[in-house]
């Protein structure tokens, strides 16, 4: 997503990509860093979820549908853990969330507790100071300055969803 990269890229952080090659649609935008491209989706969705600290999604198509559940799984099965999920834009994501909560845990394909570590929101603060606590890195603290840990230097990122180096170095979450 170009307005997350051009976000890294205005508050001075850096923006990784993942790509994948398509037929159509998608290419590298001019605020994306240095990136990776890939042929085939399980190889990207691999190398995403092992370098990735947590993983935020913006509505999509079957491709954030498909890595969202990707995460969630492997989540469930203890695959990944201190794994934080945020979807960004209740409205669109709200259905989905039903879905999962009521109908999913009714008929016991799922735990409570698988559902419960989906966090819905629509503020980029309360998205931060959630990746923040969940992954145990610290507090957010708004507009203030952060200590930032010396890993923090890249953010590894994807289309659609966003997997996310929690704390960039200036701020800056890039979504590619």
């Amino acid at each position: 997503m170009e307005a997350a990269n051009r976000g890294a890229k205005d508050v001075g952080g850096r923006s990784a990509g993942c790509n994948i090659r398509l037929p159509k649609e998608q290419k590298i935008n001019p605020y994306v860093d240095t990136f990776v491209e890939f042929r085939y989706f399980f190889v990207r969705k691999l190398m995403l979820a092992k370098y990735s600290q947590g993983f935020v999604a913006f509505p999509g198509g079957f491709g954030t549908m498909d890595e969202l559940f990707e995460v969630l799984t492997l989540i469930q099965t203890q695959k990944i853990k201190g794994f934080p999920v945020v979807l960004m834009g209740a409205s669109y994501w709200e259905p989905l969330i039903e879905f999962i909560r009521h109908r999913m845990v009714q008929e016991q394909t799922i735990d409570t507790s698988d559902a419960e570590k989906i966090f819905l929101t629509d503020s980029p603060k309360e998205a931060m100071a959630h990746i923040l606590k969940y992954t145990g890195i610290g507090e957010f603290r708004g507009n203030e300055e952060m200590e930032t840990p010396a890993w923090s230097n890249t953010a590894t990122i994807s289309s659609g969803p966003g997997m996310v180096n929690p704390a960039q170095d200036s701020g800056g979450v890039a979504t590619d």
